[in-house]
């Protein structure tokens, strides 16, 4: 069901361009320098424990009711960015937001991977997802200009209201979506520690990104703009590029694509280390959105229908747990690497994982 997707895509619209907005203005958003790491990175963390217990809420009270709450959520938090609180509703509202987004995407894999052609209805719903934030991207400096940083994200909490009304459309829940779910985090496999590697490579990989074209001899301002122009290619790659590995995924074999796509991002990663950064990154970042796509349809395929909601809340975790690390590691260890090192560094890690994953997982239960 393509509707939570487009849920979750209004919803995205606030968390979008706070990260552009917040470091460039945070003074005007009533925000001291010390607190944007922070608030910026406090939701993924949150994230981490989140996916279990919105995987446990879920088995509990199905799809329809979390979606629900997520669209409540989402619109209370971007409105609240318009009002410049106190850092205390700042905290509450970027944790709310963590929620609300573990909530949504979980339920959103949930409908995608109901139907017959799991890869179109994964590959569609990515991108129906991915085009809200591009949106928020494109228009959010255009409504700066003309009027305050605050009446922009209450006129995005309005975009993402219309999502309240969109999740009660959504049918009601079956008898096989209550599943029983324990407390307890499910016991980590060699496809968990894939997602992990390739998000720990991405992280890494966006947060260095202006430092490798600075090293290519850009001015600040072009390797400003040229990384804009890369983050807003990465979102629309996902746009682009997600419907049509999903269709493929249905004419082939969907862990042969998925297998392509990571195969794909160490080519880019490989590049990169070469100092080919421009076509490496177009690579990687494209080939990340495929495997971004397919990941949930594999977690899926591996787990018995009774563990689908277990399976994406583990998915989910060790996606934003790597994406925490690289992001976390990414601005270290370029410092005290070499480019080189790090990303054929990142091939070796990426290359093993790939590697005992398909003995491991995809022989093993032959998908």
């Amino acid at each position: 069901m393509l509707i939570s997707a487009l849920v979750l895509s209004l919803a995205g619209w606030g968390d979008a361009f706070l990260y552009v907005i917040l470091p460039l203005d945070a003074a005007g958003m009533g925000v001291s320098v010390a607190w944007i790491g922070v608030l910026l990175s406090i939701n993924k963390f949150i994230r981490l424990g989140g996916n279990h217990i919105v995987a446990v809420s879920i088995s509990r009270s199905g799809y329809k009711s979390m979606v629900v709450v997520g669209a409540v959520l989402a619109t209370l938090t971007t409105l609240s960015y318009g009002l410049t609180p106190p850092i205390w509703v700042w905290l509450a509202a970027r944790a709310g937001w963590g929620l609300a987004f573990a909530s949504l995407r979980i339920c959103a894999m949930g409908y995608a991977t109901e139907g017959k052609k799991m890869g179109v209805y994964l590959g569609t719903s990515s991108a129906i997802y991915a085009f809200g934030p591009m949106s928020a991207l494109l228009v959010g400096p255009l409504i700066v200009a003309r009027i305050s940083v605050q009446n922009t994200f209450l006129i995005f909490g309005t975009v993402t209201a219309m999502a309240i009304p969109l999740a009660f459309l959504l049918p009601k829940d079956t008898k096989a979506i209550y599943q029983p779910l324990s407390g307890k985090f499910p016991r980590p496999h060699w496809f968990d520690g894939l997602i992990f590697t390739t998000a720990l490579a991405d992280g890494i990989l966006v947060v260095t990104l202006g430092a490798l074209l600075l090293n290519k001899g850009m001015s600040e301002a072009m390797a400003l703009g040229a990384t804009s122009l890369f983050l807003a290619v990465k979102r629309l790659g996902v746009v682009v590029v997600g419907p049509l590995s999903g269709w493929l995924a249905d004419r082939w074999r969907l862990t042969s694509v998925f297998l392509l796509s990571i195969g794909g991002f160490v080519i880019g990663l490989g590049l990169i280390g070469s100092e080919l950064i421009i076509v490496g990154v177009v690579v990687a970042f494209m080939s990340h959105a495929v495997n971004l796509a397919l990941s949930p349809g594999v977690a899926v395929s591996i787990q018995p229908t009774a563990k689908k909601i277990s399976a994406f809340s583990a998915l989910t975790t060790w996606l934003d747990l790597g994406t925490a690390f690289g992001v976390l590691l990414g601005g270290i260890i370029l410092v005290q690497l070499t480019t080189s090192i790090v990303y054929f560094g990142l091939i070796v890690m990426v290359g093993a994982f790939t590697l005992m994953t398909y003995r491991n997982v995809i022989q093993h239960h032959r998908i």
